[in-house]
């Protein structure tokens, strides 16, 4: 492609087209996604669509063809549009896998999370959170973990 895409439609084939793409894995996590889990994805595919298609010019033929008004507006759209033509074009057997894919990325980010918060409040605390059992402090009112509202323990008077 000569120059910066100037439609959503060149826009979605330029990102498709890049390295991540390539890479059955990376479309099978894209794909997977719920829409409105996107958002995750704004520091690292959002970020690579703002600056690689020219998106911080404020003269961008893409922001208008998006309809938005600035670059985090169009990568949005256009990383939206990207996800719906993944999941538009693929066959039940890639949805299986971009499923199996999401829910394998969860687990493993669960997992690190889970060893985080058990590092950190280690020799702190031995309350345990009833909803995941992770160490947590009694001056919380909610787990860091799972978000379980755990209820903040008093200190006696």
């Amino acid at each position: 492609m000569r120059g910066k895409p100037r439609t959503i439609e060149e826009a979605v084939r330029e990102v498709l087209s890049w390295k991540w793409a390539q890479d059955a894995s990376n479309i099978a996590l894209v794909r997977g996604m719920a829409e409105e889990d996107l958002i995750g994805l704004h520091f690292s595919l959002g970020m690579a669509i703002r600056s690689e298609l020219g998106l911080w010019d404020e003269t961008s033929p893409l922001r208008e063809a998006c309809g938005a008004s600035d670059a985090d507006g169009t990568s949005s759209v256009i990383l939206r549009t990207v996800w719906s033509h993944l999941v538009a074009t693929a066959t039940p057997e890639e949805m299986a896998e971009a499923a199996r894919a999401t829910r394998a990325r969860k687990e493993e980010q669960e997992r690190v999370d889970r060893e985080r918060w058990e590092k950190a409040y280690e020799g702190v605390t031995e309350r345990r959170c009833p909803q995941c059992g992770v160490l947590c402090p009694e001056y919380r009112k909610t787990c860091r973990c799972c978000g379980f509202a755990i209820g903040r323990e008093e200190e006696p008077r």
